[in-house]
C-alpha cells in the first residue's frame, strides 16, 4: 500500500466532497479529509481505511454489505449537506396533486437528498453498479 495512492484518489475529488463522508469503518464513518489524515500519520486506523478504499476502489469488489454501509454513509452525507442549507431553503416538487415545496426539515427531502448521495457515493466507488 501506498501512501501516494490514497493522495491522488483524494486530489481527484472536487474540494466539496473531501470534507464529506465517505467510507463506514467500525461504526463510524470517514471523510476523504480524515482518511488522507490518518494515513499521511501512519495510524493504524490509517492503514485500515486504505485497505478498505483500495479494496473498494477495485473493480468488482463491492459487496452487498458494502452497499448497505454506502446507505449509512449516504445518510451522514445528506445531514451534513442539510445542516448547511441557508435558513428558509426549500426545493418545489410538481406532482399530480400539485405543487408542494419541500422544506429540509420533511422526511421526504430527507429521503431524497439520501438517494442522491447514494447515488454520488456509488460513482465515487467505480459509477454505476
Amino acid at each position: 500500500m501506498s501512501y501516494e495512492f490514497v493522495r491522488k484518489w483524494y486530489e481527484g475529488l472536487p474540494p466539496m466532497e473531501r470534507k464529506l463522508p465517505v467510507l463506514y469503518h467500525n461504526g463510524k464513518v470517514y471523510s476523504p479529509e480524515e482518511i488522507l489524515s490518518e494515513v499521511e500519520r501512519g495510524t493504524a486506523l490509517g492503514e485500515e481505511l486504505q485497505r478498505k478504499l483500495e479494496r473498494l476502489l477495485s473493480p468488482h469488489t463491492i459487496t452487498s454489505l458494502d452497499l448497505s454501509e454506502f446507505r449509512k454513509v449516504a445518510e451522514e452525507r445528506a445531514k451534513k449537506i442539510i445542516s448547511m442549507l441557508p435558513k428558509g431553503f426549500s426545493i418545489v416538487k410538481i406532482s399530480k396533486e400539485g405543487r408542494v415545496d419541500l422544506t429540509p426539515e420533511s422526511d421526504e427531502f430527507f429521503r431524497l437528498a439520501v438517494e442522491g448521495e447514494y447515488k454520488r457515493l456509488l460513482k465515487i466507488f467505480g459509477g454505476k453498479r
